[in-house]
């Protein structure tokens, strides 16, 4: 939420089985400085700590920003498998 709304000096933003926050708090849109923001976000389908459809309704509020948005859903839990880090590593090589 900071990175995003409290105009800190981000330029890239990972999210790790997250979920929506006070949504009500969420902005109707960005500056184009804060749409430069690259979201890398990851979440198991079968998460039992964050349900998946949580992630789902944070990845659609990101989109609704036009932020530059990687979401990669993985079949498991609340966990970080190998090939998630990979795609990580690979995003913030970018």
């Amino acid at each position: 939420h900071t990175a995003l709304f409290d105009q800190a000096d981000v330029s890239k933003l990972f999210i790790l089985s997250g979920a929506p926050i006070a949504t009500k708090r969420f902005p109707d849109s960005l500056n184009d400085e804060q749409k430069k923001i690259k979201v890398f976000q990851r979440h198991g389908q079968v998460d039992p700590v964050l349900p998946f459809p949580n992630g789902e309704i944070l990845r659609d509020h990101l989109k609704g920003l036009e932020l530059s948005l990687e979401f990669h859903p993985f079949n498991g839990q609340h966990e970080i498998p190998l090939d998630v880090l990979n795609k990580f590593g690979s995003f913030l090589t970018s």
